[in-house]
């Protein structure tokens, strides 16, 4: 009867009585599977052997539904891998502009006219159209079917994210038209203005530092050591640049601090009259650094009230500055591992054992192999791990393992 019932079962109408059987469709197949040349006859004619094979027609759409999504699962993560490699060259480029900034507000000069600062300009300002297009069409494909939660967020961050492509295109068209301006009338205000706009790549910095610190996989030393050489090198860099624009640069006249460096070095080549702009910044940097390591301005006297109020914000930066550059040193270099320092003492509690009571050194060396043992077990976290997941999920790594 089995072999009765499964012929029935393909016969429409038949099977269950009152429901129809699947849809099937009678294809006709190679019966050697396509995969050898079919035999020649002895006329001449090809000698193929045929078989009727009766194929659901859901499996085939099943099928055909698996393929189209392995695929599409393959387009993205391409996509994620070429948004991920351009994300990590447009770091470079974000602390070029993080750096840039400040110059182009406090010495115009060095970067205006510089062959060098206009294609690294054009060539970070690329990099960002590129990028900007990756990640809208990124945005723009993300599948739907979301909650209503997730659609109010997905909006707001889509939102947010078309104001920071307005706001990245109005800075690339000032900067550049603002040179150009420069070049033939000589107006600097557009092109100073545009770093304004620009500043939101000082914000996008921030925010893929803070992303990276929030990824788990991310090597926390080298973000650790890469935030500390952005914060060692950037905030000296930003106050050298504002000692230049509170420094009175008409006409140099005292008491403002720039003129005094010739007076107490007697040194006519600090004639801020005559010093080029790379001197200049190269003074500025260094009363940044006096300021921001307590060493204080030597002969220096600030006497306008701009550059007082100016000393007054250098002197809490300095606070902040310290905390971070002393705290980042300790925490990574100076502190020492509690769990190290507690298993060196238990080791030299067995050695005092082992050596009281004359014991084997075989024996001692499986004491030690096992406190070693239990150490590596308790850095690695797991029991606490083990701790927190449940029966069914314990069960399941057991098994895998």
């Amino acid at each position: 009867r089995a072999p009765l019932r499964a012929i029935l079962r393909l016969l429409p109408g038949v099977a269950g009585g009152t429901e129809a059987a699947p849809r099937r469709k009678s294809i006709l197949r190679n019966a050697r599977g396509n995969k050898e040349a079919p035999r020649m006859h002895a006329s001449g004619r090809r000698h193929i052997k045929w078989a009727k094979v009766v194929v659901d027609t859901d499996d085939i759409a099943r099928e055909e539904r698996v393929e189209r999504e392995a695929l599409s699962e393959r387009r993205k993560a391409n996509n994620s891998h070429a948004l991920t490699a351009l994300t990590l060259g447009r770091v470079p480029c974000l602390c070029y502009e993080q750096l840039t900034i400040p110059i182009r507000v406090a010495l115009p000069e060095l970067v205006l006219r510089s062959p060098t600062a206009i294609t690294l300009d054009v060539v970070v300002d690329i990099v960002e159209l590129v990028h900007m297009t990756v990640t809208l069409r990124a945005k723009a494909g993300a599948p739907g079917g979301l909650t209503a939660t997730a659609e109010a967020a997905a909006k707001h961050s889509w939102r947010s994210r078309v104001a920071f492509v307005a706001l990245e295109l109005a800075g690339i068209l000032c900067l550049h038209i603002g040179r150009g301006a420069e070049y033939t009338s000589g107006v600097r205000e557009l092109f100073i203005a545009a770093q304004a706009l620009r500043l939101v790549r000082v914000v996008q910095l921030i925010n893929y530092i803070r992303e990276v610190n929030e990824d788990m996989t991310s090597d926390v030393k080298i973000l650790a050591a890469f935030r500390f050489m952005l914060v060692l090198i950037s905030v000296p860099h930003w106050v050298a640049c504002g000692w230049q624009l509170v420094a009175d640069r008409r006409d140099y006249a005292l008491p403002t601090w720039i003129s005094q460096y010739e007076i107490f070095t007697e040194n006519p080549k600090y004639d801020p009259h005559t010093m080029t702009d790379w001197e200049s910044y190269l003074m500025a940097l260094h009363i940044s650094w006096a300021g921001l390591t307590a060493l204080g301005y030597g002969p220096l006297v600030i006497h306008r009230e701009l550059e007082v109020l100016y000393a007054v914000f250098v002197s809490v930066l300095q606070i902040v500055f310290y905390a971070f550059v002393l705290g980042t040193l300790f925490h990574y270099i100076v502190r020492v591992d509690e769990s190290t320092v507690h298993f060196q003492e238990v080791m030299k509690a067995v050695d005092k054992y082992v050596s009281d009571r004359a014991l084997p050194t075989q024996l001692a060396a499986r004491m030690r192999a096992h406190f070693e043992f239990q150490h590596r077990k308790q850095a690695s976290g797991t029991k606490r791990i083990v701790s927190q997941m449940p029966l069914s999920l314990r069960s399941e790594v057991a098994v895998e393992q």
